[in-house]
């Protein structure tokens, strides 16, 4: 379709033939009729309105900035279009341009959290910080239902460092707090960056295409991070990209093995419970844990693959450590959300717990922040509660990251709850750290939940957890992840470590 230049109403606007418009299909009607029922000068006058309102609604002109809500439906074509004519006219002017994508960090959480329409007000509002810190011949651009385009004019100087500056000032823009749905919230923002010169190909597409993919390299580094686009990857993405390559052979020859980190009670010292964790004994890297695993691999079959190989090797190990006489509690296993919301899970579990002739009742599932986010949350509720019901353990991850899913955890029944490391790192030199896990420990104890603390690093984090009332511990100060032939000598170095400690008369009313 041909497009018309309008003159007069910003450098480089572009626009599809404004009668073209389905919307505008009644106004035509009604300037044919005028200039049968009127005559000419009522044809003229309407027709001038029609031209006006065309105007006025054209996303070409959301998309130029001048005048445009920030935060209106995505207009992916008309961003491509600006770094068109952007190109073009730096091509011919020996200047350059380049291409940002922003968005909120963890976007999703947002959505779930607020409700549709007040998500909504949420981007409209950090649109407009956005397009007010940017220059009259900039423009931005919606492409998503979270991101946007911002477009920068030809300029003489777009190098990396002036870049960074700008983006930089684009969260700045965004770090006081905007009021939605009547309360304040404080949202970071990732940005992806490519310049022009870097751009896989000298057109609209390509360019924002490639800064679409540095925003999601940067949203993957965490909140607040920025990425530039470069046609070499970086050097974790290469990795990652080999390491994708590999699992399906990994995973046939057995070098991804079951390790198992313990959890101990601080009510009595017994080794109260294990984690499963995935590692890769790698001919190249070395030993690789499971956030590089699950990291690399990449969505499909294979995520059921490595799940069901490391499950099976688990209960495998749980049945033998029975066999053997050894108390090792529950076993924690950590599902993806892939397999989260698979609509046989349940009976998959089931069937596996059989096999090995094991009880439910043994088998912790260990619920992420991630899954609780997840868009298909109704199908892990489902298969959670299903879980429940037949004897399995649910336990809650994540807490102090995000918000708190009531409904999951009543129809659930979650019976454990479990602080992150980012609670409990030097929680005994914090103190308001130390009032969050109080409170939370509290809360457990009055929904009749036990609470677990990853990531205990030292004697004295462990000491200060007992005190605010932790039930359980895990992490390096209790020990690391080990594989099964290692776990045997554990236990029994610590049984009997546990038993050469003097134990205090417990004192009876009488």
């Amino acid at each position: 379709m041909s497009r018309w230049r309008i003159g007069g109403f910003g450098k480089g606007a572009r626009l599809r033939p404004a009668f073209l418009r389905p919307e505008l299909l009644p106004f035509l009607i009604a300037v044919a009729l005028a200039g049968h029922w009127f005559g000419a000068p009522a044809m003229i006058l309407l027709s001038l309105t029609v031209m006006s309102v065309a105007w006025m609604t054209s996303p070409a002109r959301a998309a130029s900035g001048q005048g445009a809500a920030p935060g209106t439906r995505p207009h992916r074509p008309e961003a491509e279009a600006v770094l068109d004519q952007f190109l073009q006219d730096g091509g011919r002017s020996g200047l350059r341009t380049a291409c940002l994508v922003v968005g909120p960090d963890d976007a999703n959480a947002l959505l779930l959290r607020l409700g549709h329409d007040d998500f909504e007000a949420l981007i409209r509002r950090i649109g407009a910080r956005l397009h007010g810190t940017l220059r009259d011949a900039d423009r931005m651009v919606r492409i998503d239902r979270a991101h946007f385009a911002i477009l920068l004019s030809p300029t003489p100087h777009p190098d990396i460092e002036n870049m960074i500056q700008l983006a930089v000032r684009l969260q700045a823009s965004c770090e006081v707090a905007l009021p939605v749905a009547g309360q304040s919230l404080a949202v970071s923002i990732h940005l992806g960056i490519c310049l022009s010169e870097r751009a896989p190909a000298r057109n609209g597409t390509a360019m924002l295409m490639a800064a679409e993919d540095a925003a999601l390299e940067a949203e993957a580094h965490g909140p607040g991070a920025i990425r530039m686009f470069s046609a070499t990857p970086p050097p974790e993405a290469q990795r990652r990209e080999e390491l994708a390559a590999e699992i399906p052979a990994a995973l046939d020859a057995g070098q991804i093995l079951a390790c198992f980190q313990p959890q101990i009670s601080m009510d009595t010292g017994v080794v109260s419970g294990l984690e499963v964790m995935p590692h890769w004994k790698h001919p190249r890297h070395g030993l690789l844990g499971p956030a590089e695993i699950l990291a690399a691999l990449p969505p499909g079959d294979l995520v059921w693959k490595l799940t069901d190989g490391i499950l099976r090797q688990a209960l495998e190990s749980l049945r033998t450590w029975e066999r053997d006489g050894f108390c090792t509690g529950l076993l924690s296993v950590v599902f993806p959300p892939a397999v989260l919301t698979h609509p046989k899970l349940t009976d998959r579990l089931q069937w596996a717990l059989e096999g090995f002739d094991l009880e439910p009742a043994r088998l912790c599932l260990v619920l992420q922040g991630d899954a609780v986010s997840h868009p298909d949350e109704g199908m892990v509720l489902r298969n959670l509660t299903r879980c429940a019901e037949i004897g399995c353990v649910i336990e809650l991850s994540g807490l102090g990251g995000g918000p708190i899913p009531v409904e999951m955890m009543r129809r659930a029944a979650v019976r454990r709850l479990r602080l992150p490391r980012s609670l409990v790192s030097r929680i005994d030199r914090e103190t308001e750290q130390q009032k969050i896990v109080a409170a939370f420990a509290a809360m457990a104890d009055g929904l009749r939940m036990e609470t677990l603390a990853e990531g205990v690093a030292s004697q004295s984090e462990s000491a200060m957890l007992a005190q605010l009332g932790c039930r359980h511990l895990q992490g390096e100060a209790i020990a690391a992840p080990m594989p099964f032939a290692e776990t045997r000598d554990w236990i029994e170095r610590h049984n009997a470590k546990l038993n050469a400690t003097p134990r205090i008369p417990t004192r009876r009313g009488g």
